[in-house]
């Protein structure tokens, strides 16, 4: 059985938002002397970086697995897609990047995603599926 590994795409503005708190308080942290509060600052340093490196989606099959860490690990029979939008919602989702695609799936269920290569994701959404509605955003 074909797998294929789709990264999340990240934004260059994401990784600056959670990078430079982290060292701005790490070093007023360091000037302090506060050693116990930086290791806490590196623990959450490295929880993040490790999210962004594990933050992915898998066609396997007929299945989609979305994964982000040891947080997220949902499994979609792909058969069940309706509709995938584009988006650029905000939500808390396992994407990283607002350059998103909306999937509706089953009955009520739905997650955001940010493939790198999204029109190769959604390519290979519809040779297993063919019956899912796309929407593209309007440029």
């Amino acid at each position: 059985m074909d797998k294929t590994v789709y990264k999340s795409a990240v934004s260059w503005w994401l990784w600056a938002l959670v990078a430079i708190p982290v060292v701005i308080t790490s070093v007023i942290t360091v000037m302090d002397g506060d050693w116990a509060t930086l290791l806490i600052h590196a623990l959450v340093a490295l929880f993040v970086g490790h999210l962004f490196f594990t933050t992915y989606y898998t066609v396997e099959g007929n299945t989609l697995t979305v994964k982000s860490s040891v947080l997220i690990n949902i499994k979609i029979d792909i058969a069940t897609i309706r509709k995938i939008t584009e988006t650029n919602n905000p939500l808390s989702s396992p994407a990283l990047s607002l350059d998103r695609l909306w999937i509706d799936y089953g009955k009520n269920g739905a997650v955001m995603i940010s493939p790198e290569d999204k029109e190769g994701f959604i390519r290979h959404i519809l040779q297993i599926n063919p019956s899912v509605e796309v929407k593209y955003r309007k440029n």
